[in-house]
């Protein structure tokens, strides 16, 4: 059978799984069993499966991801975005179309605390889109921000995705993580630059934003709320870039940070913080939060490479 002929049927069936509305991982989970015993030797051929599984997830660098992801859902629950989105609003206020830009600043903040673009456009999305909306913001001023800075989390370290692509093609994550830093901030900028001219061309699309006056020491004591934040995105950050950790293990630092920030941001004198947030969640079903996506992409990693495993196979 020609190579085409393998690819005709491998992109056929997969369709019709996702068509069928069976989740992703498990369409390239059954492909697989049912290519393997096709095109394999049969039955004998599914303990191949398994070895191809651990071998493909078996890889230090890979163990950052879990540990990201929960250092994002530590930070969520202490009640950080909402101070995060306080302090950008009280430094950038005031301006026509600012809460667009908060939503940049805060989705470029919250990036730096979350490698996953899913959990910062959830957050925003459910606490600053409704409040533009109600304001007048027109939807690509409310929606499209919020959309454009969430994805800067696939870019700005700590990113998930860095991690998985390193991983991946065996190129050294922790260089592509600090090599994200630039190019996320450059891009943050011209959001920023884009949301300016556009609210100055077309009025109408943001209102102008009368948040009062903040005094000097307003803005000063919001920039210092967000400051065990900052502390913690620098030592990620910092521990890469100097080579004093590998990814998986600045990770972990990061996860340390956060549990050491969680009772001081709930306990801070801040009025937006909730405080007993830490006890409502709990720290088991955080742990639970953030096993739950890191295992859905591990099994995509798992069951897309052993496809491709398959694919070759089959044509070679």
């Amino acid at each position: 059978m020609e190579w085409w002929a393998y690819l005709a049927i491998i992109l056929g069936l997969l369709s019709a799984f996702f068509l069928s509305g069976l989740p992703v991982a498990f369409s390239f989970t059954l492909f697989n069993f049912i290519a393997a015993f096709f095109w394999m030797g049969g039955t004998k051929a599914f303990s191949m499966l398994t070895l191809s599984a651990f071998s493909s997830v078996a890889s230090f660098p890979l163990v950052a991801v879990p540990l990201f992801i929960l250092m994002g859902e530590l930070l969520f629950h202490s009640g950080v975005i909402t101070v995060v989105l306080d302090a950008a609003g009280k430094w950038i206020g005031g301006v026509r179309g600012s809460l667009s830009l908060v939503a940049v600043a805060a989705g470029t903040l919250f990036g730096t605390m979350s490698g996953s673009a899913m959990s910062g456009v959830a957050v925003l999305g459910s606490t600053l889109a409704p409040e533009m909306r109600r304001r007048g913001y027109s939807k690509e001023m409310s929606l499209g921000p919020i959309l454009g800075s969430g994805c800067l989390a696939m870019i700005i370290p700590p990113s998930i995705l860095a991690v998985l692509l390193g991983s991946l093609a065996q190129i050294p994550v922790g260089e592509l993580l600090i090599s994200g830093i630039v190019p996320g901030l450059i891009l943050a900028g011209l959001y920023a630059l884009y949301i300016l001219v556009r609210v100055r061309v077309q009025p109408t699309m943001a209102p102008a934003f009368a948040t009062g006056d903040p005094t000097w020491g307003e803005k000063i004591r919001a920039l210092v709320s967000v400051l065990p934040v900052g502390i913690i995105t620098l030592m990620v950050w910092g521990v890469i870039f100097f080579g004093i950790a590998t990814p998986s293990e600045a990770a972990a630092i990061g996860v340390l940070g956060a549990l050491i920030v969680m009772p001081m941001m709930l306990t801070m004198a801040h009025p937006l913080v909730r405080r007993g947030e830490l006890e409502r969640p709990g720290l088991a079903m955080m742990g639970y939060g953030s096993m739950t996506p890191a295992g859905s992409l591990m099994a995509h990693v798992v069951f897309g490479l052993i496809t491709g495993s398959i694919y070759a196979g089959a044509v070679l």
